[in-house]
């Protein structure tokens, strides 16, 4: 015969120990390996964990000659919970969990892809990258001295899967811009590994394809299932007045001939046409902190009359970053066009 059973363990946030320097999530800034290929620990950061990790084994006695023993290990962690509500025009963000929270609001672009990609076959050498969802935003004025060549703005690029990314190196990224409106990629947006042994953002001319430099790191926790690709638009002669159009594909590193996309968004995998400057959907907000048991609401637009120059924008994506896995990150349309 056969039996099941649960076994659930519960750590209450309010009393978990808060440790100076302590991570609440391992991110890919995190030092916690050499910058050595292959990696190796690095103590001084690892050591951080013990204060929260649990281990041992639950022992299942069935009788003489029949005990069985399996090991569990548990991490937990401070969290946020924030649910998103529309009312209206209104986006209505209320935290119930025990941390705060980054919230940061992209538009949507192109809609919500289906989960439409095999799932993990053991041996294949492929792990999935099924995309979900992407945003876009132009933020002014974010970085105080840029490098030579670039101004202080910033494009962003959210990006979201239905699985999870046990890391960035082996979930590529590779979002197209056509800057001229021709429907051909003139550059690409990808995140790659350095040989510093850390992920970050790369832009590459379609041209060539040759990577530039790299000034951002891709900005993810390891094994969610978000990451965030900030680049200098000035690099691609993008300004908040351009309009560009973006299509999405991932990877189990760069595409090439022998290396093909795994998902596409859209699936069609047209262009979608977005102008910076002149968004269907209208936020009043782009990022703030939400307070644990806070609240905040919002207001937006929605301007029928752009939908010729922002085909592509469907609404709003909104990234929760210290939310448990399944929910960092909230699909919003904030009212009719």
């Amino acid at each position: 015969g056969t039996a099941s059973f649960q076994l659930i363990g519960t750590a209450t946030g309010t009393q978990l120990p808060a440790a100076s320097g302590f991570p609440l999530k391992l991110t890919n800034e995190d030092t916690c390996t050499t910058t050595a290929n292959p990696p190796a620990p690095v103590a001084a950061c690892t050591n951080k964990f013990d204060d929260l990790e649990q281990d041992g084994f639950v022992t299942i006695n069935g009788g003489p000659n029949d005990t069985v023993r399996v090991p569990y290990l548990m991490y937990p962690r401070a969290a946020s919970n924030v649910a998103v509500q529309r009312v209206g025009p209104a986006v209505t963000t209320g935290n119930t969990g025990v941390a705060n929270t980054a919230v940061d609001v992209f538009n949507l672009v192109a809609g919500v892809d289906a989960q439409d990609q095999p799932a993990l076959v053991p041996g294949s050498n492929v792990l999935p990258v099924d995309l979900r969802a992407v945003g876009v935003r132009y933020v002014p004025n974010a970085v105080t001295t840029p490098p030579a060549g670039a101004t202080s703005d910033v494009l962003q690029f959210a990006v979201s899967t239905w699985s999870v990314m046990d890391t960035p190196r082996s979930a590529t990224v590779t979002v197209e811009i056509d800057t001229n409106g021709d429907g051909a990629a003139d550059f690409f947006v990808r995140n790659l590994n350095t040989t510093e042994n850390r992920n970050a953002v790369f832009i590459a001319p379609a041209a060539t394809g040759t990577n530039g430099n790299a000034f951002f790191r891709a900005d993810t926790t390891l094994g969610s299932k978000r990451m965030i690709m900030s680049v200098f638009p000035a690099f691609m002669g993008i300004t908040q007045n351009s309009r560009i159009g973006i299509r999405v594909r991932s990877s189990n590193g760069s595409i090439s001939a022998t290396n093909l996309a795994l998902d596409t968004l859209p699936d069609s995998a047209a262009f979608q046409y977005i102008k910076l400057n002149q968004l269907v959907y209208v936020p009043d907000v782009r990022s703030y902190t939400l307070p644990s048991n806070g609240s905040r609401t919002f207001g937006t637009r929605a301007l029928a009359g752009n939908l010729a120059t922002s085909p592509g924008d469907k609404g709003l994506m909104m990234v929760l970053a210290e939310n448990p896995i399944d929910s960092d990150i909230a699909i919003v349309v904030p009212g009719g066009r």
